[in-house]
């Protein structure tokens, strides 16, 4: 008897914050935004910038338009740099965090888990323990993450407008880290890959590769072998080889070849990559391209090793 009006007090207790809560969210949205303003401050804007702004973004994405997407969001790395939102390049979550908790009826938001408020908190608490999020999860994933953490209702709102913000432009700009990241792996020519590369012997004399009459490094020479139309041909090359077969997983090849003088390609070996499936299907991506026109040096055909990434895309 007693443990049963025990539980009768606590749900009248819980009931009864409930509606306290619901008194207190704007209060405590209210004082989350002002903890933002104090620190966009630094960069002369207040949230009221950020909520127009958002607006902007939403239209270049749904364009596609990634040259306004990408520029508008360096302004936004600017300004959340400038205003101590980003730490070492990355959203540093604790930020918010504590913007969160500024509210003195902050407490009583952790009772009631179905409000988009505290659905945002553990979300925010859970990247922040475990920033590893940020690198190894698809960005579509830490979107959605976000789209079910805020009830739709609540989208409108002056708060979750900004919160929206900030975090979209976290997603976009450490996604164009990890493609910058992933672009420069595809550069790193080391000794070891090469002789994965060519089954020959190779020396390596002043940034240039060598084997029987000299296999040179791409980025060690001035006129560099070409894909017939430019590299936005050898993208589009790629992209359309990648979807007829129709593979939809988020998975990179680094495939490296020999680029003869003659323009074609020889010798197409595994950097790196460890699904045997689809390392066979980029081999057979780069041995279908047509010819190149050859790099040189001195004005004369030479062999050109290249590495090049082949990305399999999940469906969006």
């Amino acid at each position: 008897m007693k443990f049963i009006k025990l539980i009768l007090i606590l749900a009248i207790v819980l009931l009864g914050t409930n509606g306290i809560f619901a008194q207190n969210t704007d209060n405590i949205e209210k004082a989350t935004l002002e903890c933002i303003d104090g620190k966009l401050e630094k960069s002369g804007i207040d949230h009221s910038y950020l909520i127009s702004s958002l607006d902007k973004l939403i239209s270049f994405i749904k364009q596609d338009n990634n040259d306004s997407i990408f520029a508008l969001n360096a302004e936004f790395d600017t300004i959340f740099t400038k205003s101590g939102f980003y730490k070492n390049s990355d959203l540093d979550y604790s930020v918010l965090i504590d913007c969160m908790e500024s509210s003195p009826d902050f407490d009583s938001t952790l009772i009631d888990s179905n409000l988009s408020f505290y659905h945002l908190y553990e979300l925010f608490n859970a990247v922040d323990n475990d920033t590893s999020l940020l690198y190894n999860t698809n960005p579509i994933i830490l979107l959605q993450a976000y789209d079910q953490a805020v009830l739709k209702q609540d989208t409108t709102k002056d708060f979750y407008k900004v919160i929206s913000l900030i975090y979209l432009s976290s997603v976009i700009h450490k996604d164009n880290i990890n493609r910058h990241k992933e672009t420069e792996q595809s550069k790193e020519i080391t000794k070891l890959e090469l002789e994965e590369a060519i089954e020959e012997e190779i020396t390596i004399e002043n940034d240039s590769i060598y084997i029987s009459d000299k296999v040179y490094n791409y980025h060690s020479i001035e006129e560099k072998p070409e894909y017939p139309g430019g590299f936005d041909s050898l993208e589009q090359y790629v992209v359309e080889k990648v979807k007829a077969t129709g593979i939809s997983q988020h998975y990179t090849v680094f495939v490296g070849f020999v680029i003869l003088k003659d323009g074609s390609i020889s010798n197409a070996k595994i950097v790196r990559g460890s699904d045997d499936d689809m390392n066979n299907i980029a081999i057979d991506i780069v041995n279908s391209m047509p010819k190149w026109k050859a790099g040189k040096v001195e004005g004369k055909e030479v062999k050109v090793y290249f590495i090049l990434p082949i990305k399999f895309e999940r469906d969006k």
